[in-house]
Formats: C-alpha cells, sequence, structure tokens
C-alpha cells in the first residue's frame, strides 16, 4: 500500500506546473550548478519535500550537513504525503520541531524507534546512518525483492537485508564507485546524499530508474531511420548516424551529424563512402575511432577523424574487420569498455542466435578481427535466456563496468548485464516507443556532472518520425 502511495504522491509531482514561490527555481546559495547533487537538491526543493535549512529565509540548503533522524522523519512525510499520526508514540521528541512528522512516520510503520526491542525513543537528533536509511527507504517503498550479497562490509549489520533490497531496486549502488562493492553503513547521510537517495527513490515509483529529460525529434535534422547515437568525449559531442537514408525521397547525401549535447547540429557529413547501413556505433577513446557497425556486410569500420577531430573530412582514416568470420551474422550495436580494450558486438536476429560477442584485442593490442585478418580472442555469450529475443543496441558502462542493451523483442526495457553476460538487472522506459535501436551514456544536457542515457527510437520504416530520447540515469 505505501508504494503506491508513494507512486501516486511522485506521479503528481512530477505533473505539477506551478509551485510557491519559495521553490520556484530550487536554487539555493550554497549550491553551486557543479555540485553533483545539484539536480537532485533542485528537484526535490521543487517537490517541496525539502524548504531549506534556515528559516524563515530558507536560501541555503547546508548540503554537507548531517542528516538527523527528525529531518529524514520531514523529507519522507512530505514525499509520502502522510497525514495520520498517533498521539505520543516516543517519548524523547515532545520538544521537538519534528514530533509531528514523527509521529506521522511511526503510524505509518516506517519507523520503530531507536531502542528496541523497547523503540519508546526515536532519537530525533541523531544524525541517520547509511544503514538505517536503507531501512526507511525499503519500508516506504515496500521492497521486497533483493540481491544476494551485493556488498562486502555489510556482513553482520542488523540492517544488511534492507541495504540488499534497496541495492537490487537501484536506488543505492554502494559508496566506493567504481567498484562500489562496499556500502558504508555506518556511515552518516549528508543532507546533499539524501536529496539523491530520496530523488532515486521518487523516480523509482514513475518508472524505473529512469526519469526523462526531453526528446529530440530526429526529422529535423533530417534523419529518416536514425540507427545509433554515440558520445564523444575527446570533443564533448554527440554523433548521431542513419540508414539507410539514400532510400529516402529528397536524400541529400547526409546520414550523419555532430551534435553539442543541447541537440544542436555543429556540423554534418556522410558515411557512404564506406557504408551505407551504420547500425550501430561506439567510441574507442584510446585509439580516437568511432567504431560503426554494418549489419548487412558483417563488418565493423573504425573511423580516426585526423588531425582536424572532426569526422567526415578529408584527413579521416578507414580501417575495418570482419564480423562473420566469428559468427556475428548481424551486428547491430556495439559497446567499448575503455578499461579493457574489449568490444561487445550485439548480434540480432539475422543470425542463427540471438548473442553477444565480446572480442578482446590480441597481442597486437588492435581490435581487428579474428586470424587470419587479427588476433583478436572471440567469447560469444547467449542470451536467449535472459528473455533477450532481438537485441538492438548496446553500450558500456565505464563506471559500473556493465553492459546495457535494448531489446526490440521487449519493448522498452533494458538490460544491464556483466562482461560475462549475466543478468544484473532489467528496468522499463515506459515513456518511448517499441522500436528502440540504439543505447549511449554520456554527460547530461543538464549538469554535465551527471549521465544520462541517451536512446533512439526508430519509429515506422521509412517515415520521419525517430525520437532521441535523454534519460537522467545517475
Amino acid at each position: 500500500m505505501r508504494k503506491a502511495v508513494f507512486a501516486a504522491i511522485a506521479a503528481a509531482l512530477v505533473m505539477t506546473t506551478s509551485w510557491p514561490a519559495i521553490a520556484a527555481t530550487g536554487d539555493f546559495d550554497d549550491v553551486a550548478p557543479s555540485n553533483v547533487f545539484a539536480d537532485d537538491i533542485k528537484w526535490l526543493a521543487e517537490a517541496q519535500i525539502t524548504l531549506g535549512c534556515n528559516p524563515p529565509d530558507n536560501n541555503l540548503f547546508c548540503p554537507g550537513d548531517n542528516v538527523t533522524r527528525g529531518q529524514m522523519a520531514a523529507f519522507l512525510v512530505r514525499a509520502l504525503g502522510l497525514t495520520a499520526g498517533d498521539v505520543d508514540t516516543f517519548t524523547d521528541d515532545d520538544n521537538s520541531v519534528f514530533q509531528g512528522d514523527i509521529e506521522k512516520l511511526a503510524k505509518s510503520g516506517i519507523t520503530r524507534g531507536c531502542n528496541p526491542p523497547t523503540n519508546d525513543r526515536f532519537c530525533p537528533d541523531d544524525p541517520v546512518t547509511r544503514g538505517q536509511m536503507a531501512a526507511f527507504l525499503v519500508r516506504a517503498l515496500d521492497l521486497t525483492e533483493s540481491d544476494p550479497d551485493p556488498f562486502t562490509d555489510d556482513n553482520g549489520s542488523v540492517f544488511e537485508a534492507e541495504i540488499a533490497k534497496l541495492a537490487h531496486s537501484g536506488v543505492t549502488r554502494g559508496c566506493n564507485p567504481p567498484t562500489n562493492d562496499l556500502f558504508c553503513p555506518d556511515d552518516f547521510v549528508t543532507r546533499e546524499q539524501m536529496a539523491a537517495f530520496l530523488h532515486r527513490a521518487l523516480d523509482l515509483g514513475i518508472e524505473g530508474r529512469l526519469t526523462l529529460i526531453r526528446s529530440i525529434d530526429a526529422s529535423t535534422y533530417p534523419s529518416f531511420d536514425p540507427t545509433a547515437v554515440v558520445y564523444r568525449d575527446d570533443t564533448n559531442e554527440l554523433v548521431l548516424l542513419d540508414a539507410p537514408a539514400e532510400e529516402q525521397p529528397g536524400f541529400s547525401g547526409i546520414n550523419a551529424w555532430t551534435l553539442n549535447l543541447s541537440g544542436d547540429i555543429k556540423y554534418e557529413w556522410d558515411t557512404l563512402g564506406f557504408t551505407s547501413e551504420p547500425a550501430g556505433g561506439a567510441w574507442d577513446p584510446d585509439r580516437n575511432e568511432l567504431l560503426i557497425a554494418d549489419d548487412d556486410f558483417g563488418v565493423v569500420y573504425a573511423l580516426n577523424p585526423g588531425p582536424d577531430t572532426k569526422l567526415g573530412t578529408g584527413d579521416d582514416t578507414v580501417r575495418s574487420f570482419d564480423t562473420l568470420a566469428f559468427g556475428a551474422k548481424d551486428p547491430e550495436g556495439l559497446g567499448f569498455d575503455p578499461s579493457t580494450g574489449q568490444l561487445f558486438i550485439i548480434n540480432g536476429t539475422d543470425s542463427d542466435t540471438p548473442e553477444i560477442f565480446r572480442l578482446s584485442p590480441g597481442v597486437n593490442g588492435v581490435l581487428d578481427g579474428v586470424p587470419p585478418q587479427g588476433d583478436d580472442v572471440v567469447v560469444s555469450i547467449d542470451v536467449t535466456g535472459l528473455g533477450i529475443t532481438d537485441p538492438e543496441g548496446g553500450a558500456f558502462d565505464p563506471v559500473n563496468h556493465t553492459l546495457l542493451v535494448v531489446d526490440r523483442g521487449t519493448p522498452g526495457t533494458v538490460f544491464e548485464l556483466d562482461s560475462s553476460g549475466d543478468l544484473i538487472e532489467e528496468f522499463g522506459i515506459s515513456t518511448t516507443g517499441a522500436d528502440l535501436a540504439s543505447i549511449e551514456l554520456g554527460p547530461s544536457s543538464e549538469n554535465p556532472a551527471r549521465r544520462s542515457l541517451y536512446l533512439v527510437d526508430r519509429g515506422a520504416e521509412g517515415v520521419a518520425d525517430g525520437v532521441v530520447f535523454e534519460f537522467r540515469y545517475d
């Protein structure tokens, strides 16, 4: 029941378009735009879940201050819209400004007290630990599923079960990125960290881990059949590829666009000199190459932009390797792991079995195919047992060291796999259509310190109705 209320409140918050004057912008004097939690703090202020830390002015948020248990009660009561409370559940909150919130939280069953088994005290002025925070959120969301043992430092913690459930939901991933094998259950939670936890929890009630930021009409470029979006970290640009544009009436000869993070065209170019079927792409920062999969001929091309750094100009160089030689008959998407130099090739249904090929460079250190063409080592990963029936696109997450896959056979779903192909999680994207062709990770257009998922929906075949979606990811 609490989860249903939580989702309803969250949905109402997202759909509301006007706010009281105090939260018109959600800006605080002590929260810099570069703060990694700035978006979370702004969102919670606009949702009236936080009002500030210095009433009555409330122009400060105090992001680095520890959250007390009383403040936590107020955050959750506002988020959940709780109204009913017992008369006096605890003996130590009579003089607390948060007494009303504490009683409402106790009535809901989200808190039980701070001195088990008696539990006649709440300890409103004590700072909240990450373990306690996990328990609060798990009860608030009615989370039941859990990972077997996601962290190494919570064994024996009274909150171990709640921590595992929170990890499974995606609200937390750990406290030591990129490894994230620790949760730090006894560390205190700061106000800025709490903003992020609550923001993710509210998003969970709406549409899983992802929140839609915007959608871009690809026909304005004009892209008739967008197939891939790739992020270039060296130039901080997005590359949008299209196929088969040359089949469309009035085709101008352009099937590739380099964009800024706002989606504006910086320059346009084409891949037609080597492929008219760019089905998927990935950026290799080590060799400064745009890797492009051609699903018609079973080839991966590596395009180096040359000294001028611009793609599609005269100083570019192109090389390629065959994917048919190791069974990748329908290379649809690509994901590149910069830490290992491995390339993940998403193989579609034109092959006998939908699968993923993990290509590791051999002795020469270059991705150049299997012998006799090159010396790469290939591992084939069967994904049919995961419910993936028609994989189209992939992206490697270098922070969490996972592979994200979109599947045409499972509309509106992102599969998160480890490098061995084992399923970590799947989450829905209800906003998009069924024909997801590509997925990519890159900086957010809202805040470059955060990351977004960029997804391409091809739309109907031969119709200029493709869309590029940006979802908040971190």
